[in-house]
């Protein structure tokens, strides 16, 4: 290993972290600089679908007095194309994934984000 390296670790090391509290204040600082209410970072993609899934039917046990037609409100809608391994975070968080095999557009062509 590099002597910067080592050297960077043990002055890292000399310094204490509440690891909980750093990731609270780095997802307030994201939520602020993206507008949104919250944001929480992620090890990983995996790690994000799970954790978005998961909040999503959370979220669905108070819509469904308000929008629920009796339809299944535990899918995700995943276009065919984009089918691979991260789907396993959707179904381990309890979802099921409805395939669509049309390319769907979420926004108009010349939609510009804000």
């Amino acid at each position: 290993m590099p002597e910067e390296v080592i050297q960077a670790m043990v002055e890292a090391s000399k310094t204490f972290v509440d690891i909980h509290q750093l990731q609270k204040t780095v997802g307030q600082r994201l939520a602020e600089l993206t507008r949104n209410e919250a944001a929480y970072v992620s090890c990983g993609a995996a790690t994000g679908l799970l954790l978005a899934t998961a909040a999503l039917k959370e979220i669905k046990k108070r819509l469904v007095s308000v929008f629920h037609n009796g339809e299944n409100l535990n899918e995700v809608i995943v276009q065919k194309m984009h089918r691979n391994s991260y789907d396993y975070a959707i179904l381990e968080a309890g979802a099921s994934i409805w395939k669509s095999a049309i390319n769907i557009r979420p926004f108009p062509m010349n939609w510009k984000m804000p």
